[in-house]
């Protein structure tokens, strides 16, 4: 399942993605990441009067190794904060509409990470800040998942409906077009809102 290009100017909350993050130990190699993005671009005041970046997340998988025991987990764990979506079915490259409830200014609302505390797999969910202007130094893809086959059928057949009735999140352009082929180095930094509800988090 190929990886396709993405943006960093235009990412935004329910995109996965992969990119490669050098961690601030310069000793450490950089590791693959793939990320949930929660919040694309939160800004921080720092005390040195500096205004910063960070990119919110749940990390996915880190050097291929994933942090969910399944794919009905990370299913699971996504539906949980949002509405899962197909950006590319060839590619299997999927989105999360965020369910409104949780949607801010910048993204996800401190509310969905109180919402996931509550269930056992946003427990074990690994929540994770990065420095957006160290992120962007490499490049950023979006990044296929293998959901289960009835999940991805399900889904194939709900937004084909949305299609004909011009409801609910976009379609994804090989659906549209009648395509039927189915198939840790960061840190907790204080003042982001990972920061800022840790503690909540424990």
């Amino acid at each position: 399942m190929p990886k396709r290009p993405a943006k960093w100017s235009l990412l935004a909350a329910g995109d996965i993605v992969s990119f490669s993050y050098q961690p601030d130990d310069k000793s450490k190699p950089a590791k693959t990441t793939t990320i949930l993005v929660l919040n694309p671009k939160y800004p921080k005041t720092l005390k040195s009067g500096e205004k910063k970046f960070y990119i919110n997340a749940l990390k996915l998988e880190e050097s291929n190794i994933k942090v969910l025991r399944s794919r009905d987990e990370a299913w699971t764990l996504l539906s949980t904060v949002g509405w899962v979506t197909i950006r590319s079915l060839k590619d299997k490259i999927f989105k999360v509409e965020l369910h409104s409830k949780f949607v801010g200014a910048y993204g996800a609302k401190e509310k969905l990470y109180t919402e996931l505390k509550k269930s056992p797999i946003g427990k074990r969910a690994q929540y994770r800040t990065y420095d957006r202007e160290v992120a962007r130094k490499k490049s950023v893809f979006y990044e296929p998942l293998d959901f289960p086959k009835q999940r991805i059928e399900l889904l194939v057949e709900q937004e084909q409906q949305q299609g004909d009735d011009k409801k609910g999140p976009p379609v994804a352009e090989d659906i549209a077009s009648g395509e039927r082929a189915v198939g840790g180095d960061e840190k907790v930094v204080d003042g982001t809102i990972l920061g800022d509800i840790k503690e909540l988090l424990g």
